[in-house]
């Protein structure tokens, strides 16, 4: 998973996510991602 933080907001009530597809509303079938690390 690739995620970019920048200082602008888009989106909306109908924009795309980047994991819309995968149909999980609920914390509890949320998956758990394994060695994660990040830059700066």
């Amino acid at each position: 998973v690739f995620a970019f933080v920048a200082p602008k907001i888009i989106g909306g009530e109908n924009a795309p996510t980047p994991v819309g597809e995968l149909g999980m509303v609920e914390m509890s079938q949320a998956l758990n991602l394994i060695d994660v690390s990040f830059e700066q």
